[in-house]
């Protein structure tokens, strides 16, 4: 039996209205995570031109619907505000969106929250560089605190990094001391999306580190549906929007598990 990852779909709504009724959709479609695209709310709003106080206003209110509508529906949840060299909706100052990632653990009862691996930099080369490191530590102490997993996420939307390069991403994560590391890139060949599986079975089994990979675009498409055999723990299925391309629905996921992959091929 194919081993399946939990599925996970994204709310990419952008306002409280939209959020709410996108949220009760997806219940409906009986996920096992909800993932929060907070960038994707606030894509409406002129956050270059809002104070972090400002943010924080705006925020609190559909955080803690999401926070309480999973508690009360029992779905796990992942917190993600992404920026937008790694495919976010937004244009808002690293500083200032780390800041706001940090409050918004404190506000809400979560499982899982999404920091890009990027945002830490080891080689510490200027007074932002410093800031941002300690941020990043802080936001992980405080998960820690809080018993919230942290994903440590690496996408990169127009190639995929050589096997080495992908395990070593996978190490630099562990020091930094990811609960899951994310890896999600796009292929431009079948080798591209095998050499992702690979350094994922590759990180789970010899570098016993929690994983999630997810090969992109159509070519990944297979990614998301076998994953799991290779050691991914979370996939990623379309809900109203596609929040990445490639992104199935859990009905076309469902269908791939239950019949092509069980076994019950119909008789040719």
């Amino acid at each position: 039996m194919i081993k399946r990852p939990k599925i996970c779909v994204p709310v990419v709504a952008n306002n409280y209205d939209k959020l709410v009724e996108e949220v009760n959709l997806i219940i409906d479609m009986k996920p096992d995570l909800i993932e929060w695209r907070v960038d994707q709310y606030l894509s409406s709003h002129e956050v270059e031109k809002m104070t972090l106080e400002a943010l924080k206003l705006e925020l609190i209110k559909p955080l803690l619907y999401i926070s309480n509508t999973l508690e009360h529906e029992k779905i796990g949840g992942i917190l993600t505000i992404r920026g937008k060299s790694e495919g976010g909706a937004i244009d808002l100052d690293d500083t200032v969106r780390m800041m706001l990632i940090l409050w918004s653990i404190t506000q809400c009862r979560i499982q899982f929250v999404d920091l890009e691996l990027d945002l830490y930099d080891h080689s510490k080369i200027t007074e932002k560089d410093e800031i941002l490191s300690q941020l990043f530590n802080e936001i992980v102490n405080e998960a820690r605190t809080r018993n919230i997993k942290v994903i440590l996420s690496n996408h990169n939307f127009s190639t995929t990094p050589l096997f080495a390069d992908m395990i070593a991403v996978i190490k630099r994560a562990q020091s930094l001391r990811a609960d899951l590391v994310k890896l999600a890139y796009m292929p431009a060949s079948s080798e591209d999306v095998l050499s992702i599986l690979a350094a994922c079975q590759y990180g789970s089994t010899v570098l016993n580190q929690r994983m999630i990979a997810l090969s992109m675009g159509e070519l990944g498409r297979i990614s998301r549906i076998i994953g799991g055999e290779f050691g991914s723990e979370i996939t990623f299925a379309r809900g109203i929007e596609a929040s990445a391309p490639g992104q199935m629905t859990i009905e076309a996921m469902n269908r791939s598990w239950d019949t092509i992959l069980m076994d019950e091929v119909p008789n040719l």
